[in-house]
């Protein structure tokens, strides 16, 4: 076997952090809109987490997370109990908070893996589109694992025979495209 298709078959593909969403999610903001990112740590995120994935234009980027002594601090670094209404009162607290700061953020991008559980509350209070680590997850996998389409019903069969009238301006453009 070459070595250039044992290589393509021995290649895991990964896709690990969060934050590889950022130019996808710039490209559904209206211009001048901005994403807000939470993050466990907001003062341990910075640009070379970002320069890693690829981004270097960090503008319109805002970091915020929970608080030093917060619940979730508490639970994941000192062991306190999990306690979901606490916790979901927090980033949502979080989120408002960042959101008030800057109120150009179109989006809020989830960080930390810990934070999934917590995004439909987020948005539902936001009322911003909220990505995270199981956004990328169900994006990726969807590349990788194609479905196929269900097939065509023989109403939808026959539909396909029907030529569709064209417009003024599409048999101008056909005009354009033969000469």
């Amino acid at each position: 076997m070459a070595q250039k298709e044992l290589s393509r078959r021995l290649s895991v593909p990964v896709a690990a952090s969060s934050l590889l969403q950022i130019p996808l999610i710039r490209t559904t903001l209206r211009y001048g809109q901005g994403i807000g990112i939470l993050t466990f740590d907001r003062l341990r995120l910075n640009h070379r987490h970002l320069a890693a994935v690829g981004i270097t234009d960090i503008s319109g980027l805002y970091i915020s997370g929970p608080p030093p002594e917060g619940r979730m601090k508490g639970c994941l670094r000192d062991g306190l109990p999990y306690n979901v209404d606490a916790l979901t009162e927090e980033l949502i607290k979080v989120a408002m908070d960042l959101v008030s700061d800057h109120n150009d953020i179109g989006a809020i991008l989830l960080e930390c893996t810990q934070f999934p559980p917590f995004a439909d509350a987020i948005q539902r209070v936001t009322g911003l589109p909220v990505y995270d680590v199981t956004t990328l997850a169900n994006w990726f996998y969807a590349g990788l694992v194609r479905k196929p389409f269900a097939p065509l019903t023989a109403t939808e069969k026959a539909d396909t025979l029907i030529k569709r009238p064209r417009t003024e301006e599409e048999l101008l453009e056909n005009e354009v495209k033969t000469t």
